[in-house]
């Protein structure tokens, strides 16, 4: 007489009939820690509360977006979502913090540097740039620009505040240089950083103007400018 052969178990029937061990705790007790000071990093609950209490808008806005489109659609989308939202904003402040500012020369603060007043100064025209230039700011740095007098014959273009410059922002210097180029204006750049510098080298600007045309400080070009008047 044939012996039945018992048939295999699965895993699944030997999953449901094995019984727990009072061993099995020992396997789950010393990841309760970890677990959970995992689940406090991934929530940043400290990053959360500071950007509530120093009532930081434009990260509280990126946080509420984020975390809604977390709850609509899954999280790949909201990370996306909340990327592009930081990157608009942050372009957005860039543009707001750009400041141009055209004055003339003060005599007395000249005379505090040992630097005497020449007249030819009083059609020098010193311009105080500061914050980035790319293609959002760009167009507020030509038109400001553009109150420049007619009578000016020097332009200082103090670019020490200036953080990057894109390409836009060296076809906007371009243009300008041109057009005072044009009308028998001389412009000068001062404070430029060594990015700045090679920004222009590469968009052709230092060949337009000249290696001479880049100074340490206004001041320098001022008592160029005032040295060249008395040798013409």
């Amino acid at each position: 007489m044939r012996s039945a052969i018992p048939a295999p178990r699965s895993a699944t029937s030997w999953a449901t009939t094995s019984t727990p061990t009072k061993f099995s705790f020992l396997y789950i007790t010393p990841l309760q820690g970890p677990l959970q000071w995992c689940y406090v990093s991934i929530l940043q609950f400290f990053s959360i509360r500071y950007l509530f209490s120093h009532k930081l808008k434009g990260a509280t806005l990126a946080f509420f977006v984020t975390l809604a489109c977390t709850v609509l659609f899954d999280l790949s989308i909201a990370i996306v979502a909340g990327m592009a939202l930081c990157c608009v904003i942050f372009t957005v402040k860039c543009v707001q913090h750009v400041e141009v500012t055209i004055s003339e020369v003060d005599p007395q603060r000249l005379q505090r540097i040992n630097l005497s007043y020449h007249p030819r100064h009083s059609s020098v025209r010193v311009v105080y740039i500061s914050g980035a230039i790319f293609f959002g700011s760009a167009g507020y740095l030509e038109r400001s620009l553009a109150q420049l007098p007619s009578d000016t014959t020097s332009v200082i273009l103090s670019v020490r505040g200036v953080s990057t410059v894109d390409a836009t922002g060296i076809q906007t210097f371009s243009r300008f240089i041109q057009a005072q180029q044009a009308h028998g204006t001389r412009v000068f750049f001062t404070g430029a950083s060594p990015a700045f510098r090679t920004a222009m080298d590469r968009g052709g600007v230092t060949q337009l103007m000249g290696e001479s045309a880049f100074y340490w400080s206004a001041m320098d070009a001022l008592s160029d400018i005032a040295q060249e008047s008395q040798t013409v």
